[in-house]
């Protein structure tokens, strides 16, 4: 993994150029049932299950090109075109492509969240990261550095790491007495 050397603030800028780049080399508008249903103030069944029968339908011609022998980062950017959906996963690895594009070192990076005592994560996110420290452990944020910052095509958002994680938290409902989260790499 390359290193940032940049500052919190020069890596903030980085972000939100890089944020911006990639709104405009997908100007999808994304259709996201979980988006939809994160920030949806009027929950409406039927636009959340339309959406959902989209991303569906996106993550199968990501599953039929990867069959066909394309990496992922390909068959999510020829999924999306054809459909115009995509989850935080999916816009996650369009954001890292286009940071790769760039020669910004970066990370994919998600987090699950569990009942306690329970195997299965019922919540979950994905999203990238910039500006690591070098002795960085993806499974645990604490060893991100103060100069890490999460770039988030999903909720549109650039921030300091640690920020970001407790934004995520609010937003997907953790709670420490009920939950317990996991953090790990999409990709090596």
């Amino acid at each position: 993994m390359l290193v940032s050397f940049c500052g919190l603030k020069e890596n903030i800028d980085l972000g939100r150029h890089v944020l911006l780049d990639t709104r405009k080399a997908y100007p999808y508008g994304f259709l996201s049932n979980s988006r939809y249903s994160t920030f949806s103030a009027k929950m409406n069944p039927k636009i959340e299950e339309i959406l959902g029968e989209k991303i569906l339908k996106m993550r199968d011609i990501v599953d039929f090109e990867k069959r066909k022998g394309h990496d992922s980062y390909e068959a999510v950017k020829y999924a999306v075109a054809k459909t115009g959906a995509a989850n935080c996963g999916e816009q996650a690895i369009l954001l890292s492509d286009q940071m790769n594009n760039q020669g910004i070192a970066n990370k994919i990076v998600s987090m699950e969240i569990y009942r306690k005592n329970s195997s299965f994560p019922n919540k979950g996110h994905t999203f990238c990261l910039i500006g690591l420290d070098k002795n960085a452990k993806l499974s645990d944020p604490s060893t991100w550095g103060k100069d890490a910052v999460a770039v988030d095509l999903w909720s549109n958002s650039v921030e300091q790491a640690q920020k970001a994680l407790r934004n995520f938290f609010k937003m997907f409902g953790y709670d420490k007495k009920k939950n317990d989260v996991k953090f790990f790499s999409v990709f090596i």
